[in-house]
């Protein structure tokens, strides 16, 4: 799953020039623009271990 970084939103899509992936994302509520990998979220540890994505 992703979520953008600048506003929260997990309205993303990924960024293709000319039919081509750019392998980044691009978030539809902010138009904020960065690698995939800034725009994935990160699992939470809950206090019993079990982790959530």
């Amino acid at each position: 799953m992703y979520k953008c970084p600048k506003c929260g939103s997990h309205d993303t899509y990924k960024e293709k020039i000319m039919g081509q992936d750019t392998g980044d994302r691009v978030c539809q509520e902010c138009n904020h623009i960065t690698s995939a990998a800034s725009f994935r979220v990160k699992e939470e540890v809950t206090e019993k271990g079990k982790t959530h994505g």
